[in-house]
């Protein structure tokens, strides 16, 4: 049912119809719908990686830095599915599906590895799916979440934005200069 004459005001200086809130209200989920979905065919693609390694201080240093990055992750779904007001029947799916991604593919990862393929084989595809964990990472942060976020800013927080810039530069920073630091 939709009533086009109602008008919703926000603040003193927006005011909005019923229509343009179902419209931001249905792009807002399918961001976070978008978002969950990558988030999650990346988990598969790290749980690939997990269960490629063949030695057991190899797992135990990838489970490490998965368990690690998948919290900052779920943390940041979350965040999402809160702001964008996501009804909680989503949520709910889209949580589980993110949950279970990681170990379906460690399991996958697992039985290519146990297979009687050569290790040159094994390696390649651990490459190549490491790889395809970088992309899915790559495409999130910098079309799905930072895109957003620069261009979703109000007036008044545009100087915010150049804030969140920086911010972003130094993170990049920090890490790229770890990776010199430590040979992985």
């Amino acid at each position: 049912m939709e009533c086009k004459n109602q008008v919703i005001t926000y603040s003193e200086d927006k005011t909005y119809s019923q229509s343009q809130v179902q419209i931001v209200v249905e792009r807002s989920t399918l961001h976070a719908f978008t978002v969950a979905l990558a988030l999650s065919v990346h988990s598969v693609f790290e749980g690939l990686a997990f269960g490629l390694q063949d030695s057991i201080n190899d797992v135990f240093q990838v489970f490490a830095a998965i368990a690690v990055h998948k919290a900052i992750l779920a943390f940041s779904l979350g965040i999402n599915f809160v702001t964008v007001k996501v009804r909680f029947r989503i949520v709910f799916l889209l949580t589980v599906i993110f949950c279970v991604a990681s170990p379906i593919g460690g399991a996958i990862g697992t039985g290519l590895s146990s297979s009687d393929s050569n290790s040159v084989t094994i390696t390649l595809l651990n490459a190549i799916l490491q790889g395809l964990a970088t992309g899915t990472f790559l495409y999130i942060a910098f079309i799905e979440v930072i895109s957003y976020e620069l261009t979703n800013l109000e007036p008044e927080y545009v100087s915010h934005g150049l804030l969140l810039v920086l911010s972003i530069l130094i993170g990049f920073s920090t890490f790229a200069g770890l990776s010199f630091v430590h040979d992985h």
